[in-house]
């Protein structure tokens, strides 16, 4: 979806938490063939993870393979979390493409923006606009 000449396109999945296994979210909906369909999402072990500020950690697997592994940071928007992937599609290294995720219970909305990053010191405004324009659509 293209957003504005400022704004770049992105995709909106919702991922709806599974009964049986409280840490993974199952795809709701159309999958994307560079997406994942699933992904658990868990507290950051590892001590990088903890010092780049971290709250969650999403990952999620393909084939028995891991295809993506992210830390999520906090917002200064309550419930939102930012982080950034590389996915493999058809054997080749995609760019890294940034996520945004609105946790929300059982609901995690997360906003993929294919092959697109911010710079750390603009993702503040990033956010804030693309929030903005998400109440006002």
């Amino acid at each position: 979806m293209k957003t504005t000449n400022t704004t770049p396109d992105f995709k909106r999945f919702t991922f709806v938490k599974n009964k049986q296994r409280p840490d993974i979210y199952d795809l709701q909906g159309e999958p994307d063939p560079l997406l994942f369909h699933y992904f658990r999402l868990s507290k950051p072990l590892k001590p990088f993870l903890k010092k780049q500020g971290a709250t969650y950690v999403l990952e999620s697997w393909k084939n028995g393979k891991k295809t993506c592994f992210t830390g999520l940071k906090p917002t200064i928007i309550p419930n939102y979390y930012l982080g950034d992937i590389v996915l493999k599609y058809r054997g080749k290294t995609a760019k890294k493409s940034l996520i945004l995720i609105k946790h929300e219970g059982e609901i995690i909305t997360l906003y993929f923006f294919p092959s697109f990053t911010v710079y750390p010191s603009l993702r503040t405004k990033f956010i804030n606009q693309f929030i903005e324009y998400q109440k006002n659509n």
